[in-house]
């Protein structure tokens, strides 16, 4: 309740300062979509996080302090570069938190890169053995001397002929 309290609380902030074609969407778990497409994109976004960072949200007669990080970056429209652009502007976004300065992917993108090409590679393979079946689970029983205790759920991914450990 409170997390969609706070979102809609954000949403409302917000929606104030969205030209007539911008939207925001929410991604799962905390994050935040929002596209833009006016001028001075950066400034604007920037002007957003400001005010966001100096207002409090209240929950339940308690003033949340919430710390905004935000990055902006270019989509080509092309539906295989949103899943990996999104979880770098993500990742960027998470650094900015500790400054509260939007942060541009586009002069950022090959530190970044490296950080979520690994992220995104193995989500895609768990998107594909999900959609192909190939998750397998198993019941590792977990007792103590008395024989008492329960069973575990193991996950295995079936990839490249084997099986992926966790790990």
């Amino acid at each position: 309740m409170m997390r969609v309290h706070c979102i809609r609380s954000i949403y409302r902030t917000l929606l104030p300062l969205m030209q007539e074609n911008e939207k925001l969407y929410q991604l799962p778990g905390s994050e935040l979509l929002l596209v833009l497409s006016g001028p001075e994109t950066e400034g604007r976004l920037q002007h957003m996080v400001n005010i966001l960072n100096s207002r409090q949200i209240h929950w339940n007669n308690t003033g949340l302090d919430m710390g905004y990080g935000a990055a902006w970056g270019h989509f080509d429209g092309n539906q295989e570069t949103l899943q990996p652009l999104l979880g770098q502007l993500s990742w960027l976004a998470e650094q900015s938190c500790a400054h509260h300065h939007v942060l541009a992917l586009d002069s950022r993108e090959e530190m970044v890169s490296g950080q979520t090409t690994k992220q995104v590679l193995l989500l895609n393979t768990i998107r594909t053995a999900l959609d192909q079946g190939d998750l397998l689970l198993y019941a590792q029983p977990i007792r103590n001397k008395e024989g008492e205790g329960y069973d575990e759920i193991l996950a295995r991914l079936k990839y490249d002929g084997g099986i992926n450990d966790p790990g």
